[in-house]
């Protein structure tokens, strides 16, 4: 078996790892949702999901090691390129591969422990503030500063000197290389979400850069279950929280997950959208008299980051 079947295995079986694993993830814990909410939400879910989901964050923090031999591998196959790039595209490589393990090891062996302190009944409120500043500290450390931050911007330079690299070579066509070097801002502008002034809230524009990374394309359509009326929705209400007084607008909130959505929100105070549309009136009593208890408003786009908890998901 040559460099260049050896290598394809990786670049098959790196990024269908790290998407199965990531759907795992998500259904076992709502990740990366769930790290918008409070500490102790994050916490218990945690907790109930046993060591089944502490050996999924273990296997998700090895695939991230998966890609230090797929850069060294490509490397080696892309023989005829230059040395240079390929000496720093193999070093970029490595260091993606390190800062991801470091961000997401924190999972299956710190948190497990502050889990278990936080549910414990014979613990005070005092060693409950300090789980959650700790919680919180190694979310804005490990999560945001290094799996996430130097995560993307590693990833980012490395994808760029591969691109550099596969034009160089001709070993591929060179319209590989180009999609490389189109890919790396995307990782780049990722890597600044919450550098500078962006620190309390985080850059928009880079949040929304997330989507473009293939394990989160893979979840979005993964994700189409979520189509279920009440799947994830009323699965998830108790981190939801009290919502008096304020107002919401929510798109086909007359069936399906968007009824579920507006069911939730009315529980807690929350006020209606001020257009029902014409699919209101076939609705069922049950939803006629929901939306009915409600009274009318809009929504905005939603809360800062910043009063939802860390945002971070590493």
């Amino acid at each position: 078996m040559n460099d260049a079947v050896v290598t394809g295995v990786f670049l098959i079986v790196l990024p269908i790892a790290y998407n199965a694993l990531y759907t795992v993830l998500a259904r076992l814990s709502d990740y990366p949702e769930i790290l918008r909410s409070p500490s102790s939400v994050v916490l218990e879910r945690f907790r109930a999901g046993g060591s089944r989901l502490v050996l999924t964050w273990w296997a998700f923090a090895m695939s991230a090691v998966l890609l230090a031999p797929t850069a060294v591998l490509l490397s080696a196959t892309l023989d005829d390129a230059n040395r240079t790039v390929l000496a720093l595209g193999t070093a970029l490589g490595l260091l993606a591969a390190t800062v991801q393990f470091l961000g997401l090891i924190r999972w299956p062996f710190a948190i497990p422990h502050l889990a278990r302190e936080m549910s414990d009944p014979t613990s005070s409120e005092a060693t409950k503030e300090a789980v959650d500043v700790v919680f919180q500290t190694l979310n804005r450390y490990l999560g945001v500063a290094v799996g996430e931050h130097l995560g993307y911007l590693f990833t980012g330079l490395w994808t760029a000197v591969v691109g550099v690299a596969l034009i160089q070579s001709d070993v591929l066509h060179e319209a590989f290389g180009v999609v490389g070097l189109l890919l790396s801002p995307l990782f780049l502008v990722g890597s600044l979400e919450f550098v500078g002034a962006n620190e309390p809230t985080g850059w928009g524009l880079a949040r929304q850069d997330r989507p473009a990374r293939v394990h989160r394309v893979v979840a979005l359509v993964v994700g189409a279950r979520d189509r279920v009326p009440g799947h994830r929705v009323t699965k998830h209400l108790p981190a939801l929280g009290e919502q008096a007084g304020r107002t919401f607008v929510v798109t086909g909130a007359n069936s399906g997950i968007g009824f579920e959505t507006t069911r939730a929100l009315v529980d807690r105070g929350a006020l209606r959208p001020r257009d029902r549309g014409p699919r209101f009136a076939r609705s069922t009593p049950r939803r006629r008299a929901t939306a009915s208890s409600l009274r009318a408003g809009e929504r905005s786009s939603g809360d800062p980051p910043s009063r939802r908890g860390v945002p971070v998901r590493t």
